[in-house]
């Protein structure tokens, strides 16, 4: 069961705040009866939704990555009219939104997704995700100021930042380039911590989240999660997140190399897979179409597998893995079970020598 303004928000009739005024204005149906208060749950599989007399389905979910310039605003829709990380992705013919906010002055890393689920999971507290920034910050800051901070954290009012990462990478005459890592999700979380220690930041750019790295996208270019990253985050949010955050982020940083996907201002061809019965992915409006430059087509024949090289991606692989870690335990609990028979076998060859020595010495 979904609440009905979220489901409408999520097939892209509307953002969350403006579905819930369609409702109110008595121009949403549920199988033929008009709905106008707030707080109906609706089953998607069962139920007839329409706006205006039209029928409302689902969108297939997708998932994107885009580097955000400064001066955007991380919202859907602006009040004051003002440019939005939206308008960087108007060709995407689903309505994305920003998983989390980064503020109009910084620039980095930002997922655009219509999955609910990932969005909440990347931007919740509790789920651990870590996010990488690189600041250039006024004055210089200390390396014994660092240690402080990573021994002790900074209160900022209730809460206390305490970041799990934070180096020095860099010196300019009057400013320090500092790369800090923090998960609590507070707003404006890394600049308030460098007011309280009193440099103001110049330059914010957030250069990961989670698994994802802003390495090989250009400013205001997106691209499309790659198979093996939509895999694991997937993978760590079946698992919870937090602890295994690390281990996932490390995996996919040593693979990414040369399969980190082309960036573009268009979605990309080469990046869009099925992804096996967990999820799927659209492709891009462009797909199976002539490209600008070399006039070639895009097909799913023609892509690659990201581990061979050659076919598709077949999710057997997996269970290829599972089959394979099976026969190790069982080779390993055979070898096991046969020191335990040769053991054993000493053991009852030792008492019967003692058992004979004994004998000969009483007959002695």
């Amino acid at each position: 069961m979904e609440r009905l303004h979220k489901y409408l928000a999520h097939c892209g009739v509307a953002s969350r705040r403006k579905a819930e005024e369609y409702i109110l204005e008595g121009r949403v149906r549920i199988n033929g009866e008009v709905i106008d208060e707030l707080g109906v749950k609706i089953d998607p599989e069962k139920d007839q939704i329409k706006v205006d007399g039209k029928i409302i389905k689902a969108e297939k979910k997708v998932y994107y990555l885009l580097h955000k310039p400064r001066g955007y605003t991380t919202t859907a829709e602006d009040e004051f009219g003002r440019k939005t990380v939206v308008d960087l992705m108007e060709d995407v013919p689903e309505r994305v939104y920003p998983a989390g906010r980064l503020d109009r002055e910084s620039a980095g890393l930002i997922v655009m997704t219509n999955d609910g689920d990932l969005s909440y999971f990347l931007t919740h507290p509790s789920k651990g995700v870590k996010k990488v920034y690189e600041a250039i910050v006024e004055g210089e800051v200390k390396d014994s100021v660092v240690e402080e901070v990573l021994e002790k954290g900074v209160r900022l009012g209730p809460v206390l930042i305490k970041p799990s990462a934070m180096k020095i990478v860099g010196r300019k005459t009057d400013r320090t380039i500092v790369k800090i890592t923090v998960s609590e999700g507070i707003n404006r979380e890394v600049r308030r911590l460098f007011a309280a220690l009193g440099h103001e930041v110049k330059k914010l750019v957030r250069i990961e989240i989670g698994p994802f790295s802003l390495k090989g996208i250009s400013r205001g270019s997106y691209r499309r999660f790659s198979k093996r990253e939509f895999d694991i985050i997937m993978s760590w949010m079946e698992r919870g997140g937090s602890d295994e955050a690390a281990e996932l982020a490390q995996k996919l940083r040593k693979y990414r190399g040369s399969r980190q996907g082309k960036p573009s201002g268009k979605p990309d061809p080469a990046a869009n897979r099925k992804f096996g019965k967990t999820a799927s992915v659209d492709k891009p409006a462009h797909a199976g179409r002539s490209n600008s430059k070399g006039g070639k087509k895009f097909s799913d024949s023609q892509e690659s597998s990201p581990r061979s090289g050659k076919g598709k991606f077949s999710p057997k692989g997996r269970d290829s893995a599972k089959s394979w870690d099976s026969a190790k335990s069982w080779d390993s609990a055979k070898s096991r079970d046969s020191a335990k028979s040769r053991d054993s076998a000493k053991s009852r060859d030792s008492a019967k020598s003692r058992d004979s020595a004994k004998s000969r010495d009483s007959a002695k």
